[in-house]
């Protein structure tokens, strides 16, 4: 996959193409749509406005987004818990890619993954 990259003529087309890979070893499907705010007419670079345009009460922003992007000042902080597993060396280093999951286990990445998901009653 990572070889093919220079099939693509923009880094985005590549991203978004190694990302439906990704989930497809992890055999996950993304359920929901994925837009970019760029392409809306209400777009706009500040995250605050654009929130304002968009009607939007809340909104995220990419973890370590403030190396590259303005973070607004009603950014909310997306809750969730880091799942740690062995990683090959001392230690745990959190939030790598989905990448390094898939580097340390391999086929067996499921099982980390489904430590995020709630459990169903299955008997209903």
């Amino acid at each position: 996959d990572f070889e093919s990259a220079f099939q693509f003529g923009l880094l985005l087309d590549f991203s978004i193409f190694l990302r439906q890979r990704i989930f497809r070893f992890l055999e996950t499907e993304i359920s929901a749509s994925l837009f970019y705010s760029s392409s809306l007419d209400q777009y706009e670079p500040d995250p605050d406005r654009l929130a304002q345009n968009l009607d939007a009460g809340i909104y995220w922003q990419e973890h370590d987004s403030r190396h590259y992007m303005r973070q607004g000042s009603h950014n909310q902080a997306f809750d969730f818990r880091h799942p740690v597993y062995r990683q090959h060396f001392d230690g745990f280093e959190p939030n790598c890619c989905v990448l390094d999951l898939l580097f340390q286990y391999g086929p067996e990445s499921f099982k980390i993954i489904d430590e995020l998901t709630p459990k169903t009653n299955r008997s209903q």
